[in-house]
Order: structure tokens, then sequence, then C-alpha cells
């Protein structure tokens, strides 16, 4: 039995076919961020190298906004799983006016050329990005003389199959018909939440179009082991409504029975103005240390509100958010003593690491200010202060491996006996009106641990295959540290904290005592979306190219000039529906 998440499925499969494209087989994961930017730039240069420049400044746009921003589309495409060849076949529609048609043919220019430079640099270097993993599939998903140089016959079990995508529905349609796979897939269409992601909630309904004469038996799982009947009961009328007005699927089968009644039969669910109150009852009955109160919210923004608030009330809580990783505090010191290795002869990356918890030093910066900025002085300083700590560590790269130097600096330092001293101060420091609880400090080290081991298997993860510089490590968690907001910290498990703040995301899946969600006033339409690629509708498959509708702000005092194509509003009006249908199957979620 093979057990893996669909990407590291479809990883296994571009290994087995990967020479039918030019690769090896051993083909590494990279982001290839740094190498898109580069090759936007070159084609934007190359796009006005016969033509004036001056076309391009009288739109107003700052060349690296545009850079940015078609960065952007580019990682659109690759998340809805476009191939190379559907992106240079785009409709871009049409647009009105001399400086629209300049943005409007520099974005044709871009797009018909990027995936083909890309592709080179992939093949030289034999690495993929992680949307590869699917959208590469698609080159062997319609050739059955390609997928039958896999074996046949499997079964192939699929969980949460509502959040599949176009791509990974026509990876089974081709596995059933080529191979004559079994599917079995489990799923509720009401919970698909990753639409952001190019999850298609249709995916039931498109699977059963793609396998044509293929029988499927149909069983509802319509038991409930989470919540109580009159809380189901209560909430009927609501999904109901929400189905009448189109916004979510819920009928007769989709109803949810519970396997048990409710203790509280009349107080199990209200609405007040006020979450205080409630909040602080519910956690003074709770039954035992185990279990626990969840703060449900969208955004990491309204966790961070929450988190204030117990804080205030010296209530410990534990975060479970979306994408904060690479900006949590391990992932950053880590960084910020790499930074102190490699230019150790520069003061502040030097001081930096001294001060982080792998040495724990603390030297003033008053104390520094005699020496005038002369650096060779402060080095001196420094060094003296701290009796040459650092001085060997530095050596050592010149033997050992930059990873044996970071285990040996933990080891000798002894990074995790002095780690609650340190976090004890770090939690005095952010509040000093009141001194941080045992429970407070102990949750704080084991996140502090449990994301630091995880940082070092990512590292491990990927590098494995290759010679790792000290340069090499440092600029790929700067990377990350910039731009990756899509790795979760760890789960902990521990039973310090009985509330946990989460958002909605994170929290599928998972049970508590008593759930709260606190805040349900904000517009989920806040962020004002520049551009919109179609989805992959009956219409498309017709059509064969999809439309993408972009739109371009130029803020030029004192007024703001706008530029966009003819796809953008059908596109918009579109969009603003389906998210309003998202945000709804979120809230049932």
């Amino acid at each position: 039995m093979q057990i893996s998440t669909i990407h590291s499925f479809a990883r296994s499969i571009l290994k087995q076919l990967a020479h039918e494209i030019g690769y090896g087989q051993n083909v590494r994961l990279r982001s290839f961020k740094y190498a898109k930017k580069t090759i936007i730039h070159e084609l934007l240069d190359e796009f006005f190298s016969n033509r004036p420049v001056e076309q391009f400044l009288s739109t107003k746009i700052n060349d690296y906004e545009f850079v940015d921003l078609v960065y952007a589309m580019w990682e659109e495409m690759e998340k809805k799983g476009l191939t190379a060849e559907e992106i240079q076949e785009i409709d871009w529609g049409v647009v009105a006016g001399p400086e629209a048609t300049v943005i409007h043919e520099t974005l044709q220019y871009i797009f018909s050329h990027c995936e083909a430079r890309l592709d080179e640099l992939k093949r030289a270097e034999n690495a993929i990005t992680m949307g590869d993993l699917i959208r590469k599939l698609k080159l062997f998903t319609s050739s059955k003389d390609k997928m039958k140089q896999l074996s046949r016959g499997h079964f192939i079990f699929v969980d949460e199959f509502q959040d599949s995508d176009a791509v990974q529905i026509e990876l089974l349609a081709s596995l059933q018909k080529f191979l004559q796979y079994r599917l079995f897939v489990v799923g509720d269409i009401k919970q698909a939440i990753y639409r952001f992601r190019g999850a298609d909630y249709k995916s039931f309904e498109e699977l059963q179009e793609a396998t044509t004469g293929v029988a499927y038996t149909h069983t509802e799982l319509q038991i409930n082991y989470r919540s109580s009947a009159s809380l189901l009961n209560r909430m009927h009328p609501l999904f109901e409504r929400w189905h009448k007005q189109g916004w979510l699927t819920y009928d007769k089968t989709g109803r949810l029975l519970s396997n048990e009644e409710s203790q509280f039969p009349d107080n199990d669910w209200h609405v007040s103005l006020g979450f205080e109150d409630d909040f602080e009852k519910a956690l003074a009955t709770l039954p035992t240390k185990k279990d626990k109160i969840a703060f449900i919210v969208r955004t990491n923004r309204h966790a961070k509100r929450l988190k204030d608030y117990c804080v205030s009330k010296n209530i410990p809580t534990s975060e479970n958010l979306d994408g904060t990783f690479f900006v949590s505090p391990p992932v950053l010191h880590l960084k910020a003593l790499l930074d102190g290795l490699l230019y150790s002869h520069e003061p502040k990356f030097l001081l930096n690491a001294l001060q982080t918890p792998y040495f724990g030093y603390f030297i003033p910066y008053h104390m520094l200010v005699p020496f005038g900025g002369h650096k060779e002085r402060i080095i001196s300083f420094i060094h003296g202060r701290t009796n040459d700590d650092f001085k060997q560590y530095v050596l050592s790269l010149r033997t050992l491996a930059p990873m044996t130097v970071i285990q040996k600096i933990i080891f000798d330092k002894q990074l995790f006996v002095r780690l609650p001293h340190y976090v004890e101060q770090q939690l005095l420091e952010a509040n000093k009106e009141k001194a941080p609880s045992k429970e407070d400090i102990e949750l704080a080290v084991l996140r502090y641990e449990k994301n630091l081991q995880h940082l070092m298997v990512l590292i491990e993860r990927h590098f494995s295959s290759q010679h790792v510089t000290l340069q090499t490590l440092r600029d790929w968690l700067q990377l990350q540290i910039s731009t990756n907001r899509t790795e979760n910290e760890p789960m902990l498990e521990q039973h310090t904290a009985q509330v946990e703040i989460t958002t909605v995301h994170r929290s599928k899946g998972l049970e508590y005592h008593t759930v709260f969600l606190p805040i349900t006033n904000s517009p989920f339409s806040a962020v004002e979306q520049q551009y919109f690629l179609e989805e992959a509708s009956e219409q498309t498959k017709k059509v064969a190219q999809r439309k993408f509708g972009w739109k371009v702000k130029v803020k030029t005092i004192p007024a703001v000039t706008e530029y966009e194509n003819n796809h953008f509003k059908m596109l918009k009006t579109y969009e603003d529906y389906e998210q309003l249908k998202e945000e709804t199957r979120l809230l049932y979620v």
C-alpha cells in the first residue's frame, strides 16, 4: 500500500515518465522565483529593444511593480494547472487607448515566451516546481501509449476529493481509462474551501463526465460524530436558506444527523454582541484540562487581535494559523546565525547572531557608540566581550559542512537547556506589566523546539541530493522568509493551553469542546484583485482558450489612472459570486 499526498503521488509518476519530457529520474523540486523574475525582466527588455521605451514610461507604471504583477499572474496560471501550450493560447481580449495597448502587447509578448525560457532552465538543472508536479502530468494523461508504461489495475482511494483541481481529476480519469484503476473517492462538496489554490468544487461531477460509461456506487455519509443533535437542528434552516440562495449545495441527503443528543439542549449555541463574558464563563466550566476552547477566525490579522486580548487577560493560548512558519522566531534566529557565520566581519551581523538564543549574549548598542562606526575596533570589542566565542565556529567552516557547524553550536551552547530562560525574557519584554506564567513559558519553548525541528527537516529534504554551501543555505532561507506564506507551523500536541486560536482552513477536521466565531463582520472582498483567470468551465473546454482579465491601477498625483482589458469586469462578476459561495462553504465548515 502506498500512502501519499497528491503531489508526492504525482512526483512518483513523473519520475517513471520523466524521460518522455527530457528530465532525469532524480528530478528535484525548486521554487524558481528569482529565475522567473529574471526572465520577466529579460523579456521586458527584449520587447522594448526595438520600440521606444517612452511608450512604457507613458503608462506611469513602475517597472518593479509591473514585474511583480506579471510574476503573480504567472503563479496564478501555474496554480490553475495551465501547461505552456495553454498559457500561449490565452485569450487576452481587447483594450482601448494607447497606454492600455502597450500593457496589453507587453503581457502577450512575455507570456508567449516565458514558459519556454523557464523550461530550458528546468531541464538544465533537472528540477521542477511544486506546481509542475501536477500540471506536467497533462503531458501524459491524454496519451494512452505514455500512460501504459505505468503498472495497471490498482485500487486508488482519494480522501477530501472535493479539494481536487481539474488536472488531478484528469489524472484519475486517465488512470481509470488507460490502466483500469478502481476509484474510491470520498468528499463533501459543501466543504470545498481551497478554490483559491485551484481546487474545483464541481470535482465529483467533473470526474463522472471524464470517465463516461463507468458505473459508480454512491454512498451517503450522514452521521456527524462531532456536533450535537440540537446544534445541527438549529443550523438546518440556515443551510436550507443558503441552498435556496444558490450559495450552498444542501439537499435531504446532505443533512447531517448527530450520533448523540446535546448535554445542554437549550444552550449549546447562541449569538451575542460580544464574546468576552461567554468566553470567560466557558473557560471556567471546561470539564477537564484536556478539553479545549477554539477561537476560529478568518485571517491571521484577526488571530492577532484575539491573541492580544488573551495576553491582556493572562490566558495561555496556542495558535494554529496559516503560513506563519517562515516568519516564526526559530527561522529568523537561524537566518541571523547564518548571516553572522557568513559575514562575521560585519558588526551588525555578528551582533545579531550573538544575541540569538544560540549564544544568548546581550551587548547594549550604547557601548559601541564611542567607536564612531570603526568596524575593526567594534569587532575586536565584541570578540573581547564574548571571549572569542564565535570565532571558533567561523574557522571550523573551513573543514566542516555548514549544517555540521550549526548542529555543533546547538550541542556546545546547550540551546535547549537555555531556551526557557531566553523565552521568559522575551515574554517579559513583550508584556512588561505581567510576568509570564509557567504555562506560557512551557508552551512557547515547546513551539520553538517543534518549529526548529521542522526547519531542520525542511532543510534536509530540500538539500538532500546536493552539497550545500553556507551562501546557498542562507539565500534559500532568505527567499522562504520573504515569499513563503504557505508553510504552516507544526501542530502542538499538548494540554498546557486550553485555548486555541485557529483559522478556518487549519481547524478543518479538528474537534473542540466549545467553539467561538468571534469576528464575523469583516468584508471578505477587502483586497481588490488585479487579474482573473477564467475557470475550466464547459465553455472553456469547447473554445480551448482561457480568458484572462487584468486591471492596472496607477497612482498619479492628484488622480488614479486605471487600465483594463474587456474581460476584466465579466470575470470579476463571476469571481465575486464564486467567492460568496466559497465563503458560505467556509462558514459551513
